[in-house]
């Protein structure tokens, strides 16, 4: 199930989320779809698995039923194993506190409570430099909630209380003003620097020098926010869900320039 390690499907089953898969009486991970649905899949990872000088292809699973043939293409989607689904996009809600729509680019808060919950790109980055946007498309204003922005590794837990998003964490706290954050420590960014609808946030993160740095609104005034971070593989993450239902979207892998 880990085959295709940039997937929705490998990253449901990396551990992270064993707490949240759906289990029978017995224990046994339950998953609601046609077994006609989720063989072909099963059998086409365990071909993935051997090794082959050759890239294996997925194959286009066309039978003679036809709602088995949807439902395997929309499973081969939501699960992020064709080549056109495996670009970096937002990991797949496992516990019902978020919803990921618009092609798994939109994260929204379903679940209002004191913790937020860590939402993870399926992609991480160890080497080389990357750049992201996150965009508010709706921020509540007073009374917010705790949210973070920023960049984690996969062990960060998958809930944290308020604005501790603990010491696997490096990235921005959408108070206002913003602060970065990482662990339990605060740090003033900018005064005027204040979260709100429409605004869009410039991510720069360059492993082979260790730096996270921001810009808002396509500014080149980018602010380095924290150093040291080599020898790491780091997830741009979203944590939400504390007190108010803001909506984020992402605009992954954006070119930049030599």
């Amino acid at each position: 199930l880990c085959t295709v390690p940039e997937s929705a499907l490998a990253a449901q089953f990396s551990g992270r989320w064993d707490h949240c898969l759906q289990r029978d009486a017995e224990g046994r991970i339950f998953w609601d779809h046609s077994p006609a649905a989720v063989l072909p899949i099963i059998t086409y990872l365990r071909a993935c698995s051997i090794p082959s000088p050759e890239p294996l292809e997925l194959p286009s699973f066309a039978g003679k039923d036809e709602l088995i043939n949807l439902e395997v293409r929309r499973l081969v989607n939501y699960w992020g194993l064709s080549s056109q689904s495996r670009s970096t996009r937002w990991e797949v809600a496992a516990d019902g506190f978020w919803r990921v729509t618009e092609n798994m680019a939109v994260v929204q808060t379903t679940h209002q409570s004191s913790m937020n919950r860590m939402v993870l790109a399926t992609s991480g980055y160890s080497s080389g430099r990357h750049a992201w946007d996150i965009i508010i498309e709706r921020y509540e204003g007073k009374g917010h909630g705790y949210n973070v922005i920023g960049v984690a590794e996969a062990s960060v837990p998958a809930m944290t209380p308020d604005n501790c998003p603990g010491t696997k964490f490096w990235g921005v706290y959408t108070d206002s003003p913003m602060h970065k954050i990482h662990g339990q420590t605060l740090g003033l960014i900018k005064a005027d620097w204040r979260p709100k609808t429409g605004l869009v946030m410039n991510f720069f993160l360059d492993m082979d020098k260790g730096t996270l740095s921001l810009a808002l609104n396509n500014s080149i005034d980018a602010q380095v926010l924290f150093h040291g971070l080599q020898d790491k593989t780091l997830y741009p993450t979203l944590g939400i869900g504390a007190l108010k239902p803001n909506v984020y979207r992402a605009i992954f892998d954006k070119p930049l320039a030599e």
